[in-house]
């Protein structure tokens, strides 16, 4: 029998649609992937990753009773995956050129956040963020029919990016983070919330 996987998180089915795209997500990638809806706005995915995010800050904020690890994570949490997508799609269309929209981009990377859900567990959060990017290399590789190999490539060059953004500015600016931040600066700066674990347990 073939399995079904939802295409789309539908809020007005709230709890049902979620679960099924979170379980779709997380446990049969190429299936969900393969199905996703490449168009038809930004707002779902945007709901589906705002919940993910409030789960993952609201938890590890609460648990290690740091307020400003709310505040932050929620802010990087929703901003940085709109810049991460425009990145990412400008790579795989001028430089593997690649045929899609930005929108496909940002649905990958807005899905991808289920992950969320999980790495707010102790110890959990590295090996998350690394089934993260597999989420995401499954993702690009199918929407934009690309090989693997250089969908991994995309998101390596985005990461590079960010880290020598983050380097230039630090070295210019001065570090705006204190010093246990700063310790999971580049983690946190790569693409959500997940990686606040660390910040919130040497906050």
């Amino acid at each position: 029998m073939k399995k079904v996987i939802q295409d789309e998180f539908n809020p007005r089915n709230f709890f049902k649609s979620f679960f099924g795209i979170a379980t779709g997500v997380l446990f049969s990638p190429k299936l969900f992937f393969g199905g996703m809806r490449r168009r038809g706005g930004l707002t779902n995915p945007l709901v589906f990753l705002v919940c993910c995010l409030l789960v993952h800050t609201l938890l590890v904020g609460l648990l290690r009773k740091s307020p400003g690890v709310i505040l932050w994570g929620l802010f990087t949490g929703v901003s940085f995956p709109f810049l991460t997508s425009g990145i990412v799609f400008l790579i795989i269309r001028q430089v593997f050129k690649a045929h899609g929209a930005y929108e496909a981009a940002f649905r990958i990377i807005a899905y991808a956040s289920a992950v969320n859900l999980i790495s707010w567990l102790p110890m959990s959060w590295i090996i998350m963020e690394v089934y993260r990017v597999y989420l995401m290399v499954v993702g690009i590789s199918i929407v934009f029919s690309l090989k693997a190999s250089r969908a991994f490539l995309a998101i390596i060059l985005t990461m590079a990016l960010y880290v020598l953004a983050f380097a230039a500015f630090t070295h210019f600016k001065g570090d705006p983070l204190d010093t246990a931040e700063r310790q999971s600066g580049l983690s946190k700066i790569s693409f959500s919330a997940a990686s606040f674990d660390s910040v919130a347990k040497k906050a």
